[in-house]
């Protein structure tokens, strides 16, 4: 896979994160889902988008289309008691 087409790396570089346990941290949570939202979300296939969401939430999710896939993301941040990220 090459860097292009990995979302993680794409959003973690956005983000300046180096390593992903920093999501834990305000700080970062927030640039992280600045990135997200900011994202050309057809940039990377859904395959692409259900494995980065398989990374964070930790079982297989099938989403059908891109959007989708970017949505459960960011659902998955506000169920995790994230939302203080996108509270501005």
């Amino acid at each position: 896979m090459t860097i292009e087409n990995d979302l993680l790396k794409y959003l973690a570089d956005k983000a300046c994160l180096t390593n992903m346990s920093e999501l834990k941290t305000e700080k970062y949570v927030r640039k992280f889902i600045e990135a997200l939202l900011e994202i050309e979300k057809e940039r990377f296939d859904v395959k692409i988008w259900n494995e980065a969401c398989n990374y964070f939430i930790g079982h297989n999710e099938n989403f059908e289309t891109v959007r989708d896939a970017w949505y459960g993301l960011l659902l998955f941040f506000y169920k995790e008691n994230w939302s203080f990220a996108v509270d501005q």
